[in-house]
């Protein structure tokens, strides 16, 4: 099998394919350890991260991205004039949100975005490897499905899709339990739940089901996910 390829590179060769980002100004919404921040940086981006508080943001820093790119904010109140983007990213983000914030969240990025800017959100499905191991932890079916069936239906005020483009990532780690802490890392929220000898259990065992082996006992797991584009008219 060759080399998987990070899933923030997939994320941002995708948004590269729907417009150029050299020079934009490219908000990442939810921006978490700044991954995808360095795969935009990297294409000449000038990428920003927005987080809700300075616990998460303090990841990206870790992880390299200087502070100067990086705030404090909300997705239903972003912290930016109007028409100052080109781009803004909501990357396995948006069913995290309550519906009304979701609405608040096209809202703002209708409101930030430049003429012709765009609205790029990319969505895991409620399906698939990494979605089935991580049910005793958190069961993302019901919120997932709903925020696509949102992209899906296409009704963005002041956006209009231009894109939709299904594709799959995939995470590779040592087993579940290294799997596990980075979820946590994700949202400490999980922890309690973590804690709970029979939710890891049944990660576990859904994990030796799931996931692919590959050389060195290096452990795959597949997430598809769905791409949506909307532009400001």
């Amino acid at each position: 099998m060759t080399t998987p390829v990070p899933s923030a590179r997939l994320h941002a060769d995708e948004l590269a394919g729907l417009r150029p980002l050299s020079g934009c100004t490219i908000l990442d919404v939810g921006c978490g350890g700044g991954g995808f921040l360095q795969e935009l940086l990297r294409h000449g981006a000038d990428a920003i991260g927005l987080e809700t508080d300075e616990g998460q943001l303090a990841r990206a820093r870790a992880a390299g991205i200087d502070a100067s790119r990086l705030r404090i904010g909300r997705a239903g109140a972003l912290p930016f004039p109007d028409a100052s983007l080109d781009v803004v990213c909501c990357i396995f983000t948006l069913h995290h949100f309550a519906p009304d914030e979701q609405m608040r969240a096209f809202d703002e990025a209708a409101r930030t975005l430049r003429p012709g800017g765009g609205l790029f959100v990319v969505e895991p499905t409620p399906h698939g490897p990494m979605s089935e191991v991580l049910k005793p932890l958190e069961d993302e079916t019901e919120v997932r499905t709903r925020s696509i069936a949102l992209l899906e239906d296409g009704a963005v005020a002041g956006l209009a899709r231009r894109a939709r483009r299904p594709y799959e990532v995939t995470r590779t780690v040592s087993g579940p339990d290294e799997l596990i802490r980075t979820m946590i890392d994700v949202d400490p929220a999980r922890a309690g739940r973590a804690a709970d000898p029979a939710v890891r259990d049944a990660v576990r065992q859904r994990f030796e089901t799931h996931a692919e082996t590959l050389d060195g006992g290096v452990r795959l797991l597949r997430q598809p996910c769905i791409a949506f584009f909307f532009e400001r008219a």
